[in-house]
């Protein structure tokens, strides 16, 4: 689980660094909302790793919000972006699913 929070955070941090990068030096200002997305890329999977009980949520809405972000990007960093989404896709499929939710447990 820790591994795939890790390479999460760092490839997000890595395209985060690339894409400011690449905005100033072409003289242009960077959008807060990307910024703002890839830094929750860098923290939430962290977080789903540190806390078990709020994993899923956390890499769910990662892996959301990082898909999100590879489509609207598209050619500039979007297919950078995708497989550090299909990461966080990944540990949601292996973190431990939510107690007490009230949902029967699959197979039961």
């Amino acid at each position: 689980m820790w591994l795939l929070a890790v390479g999460t955070s760092i490839g997000s941090a890595g395209v985060l660094a690339l894409y400011l990068a690449l905005i100033n030096s072409q003289g242009n200002q960077s959008a807060p909302w990307a910024v703002a997305i890839l830094a929750l890329g860098i923290v939430l999977p962290l977080i789903g790793a540190a806390l078990p009980r709020a994993g899923r949520v956390c890499f769910a809405v990662c892996g959301f919000l990082l898909t999100v972000l590879s489509v609207l990007a598209g050619l500039s960093i979007g297919f950078l972006l995708l497989p550090f989404a299909l990461l966080a896709w990944i540990a949601f499929g292996f973190a431990p699913p939510l107690r007490g939710s009230g949902a029967p447990a699959v197979g039961a």
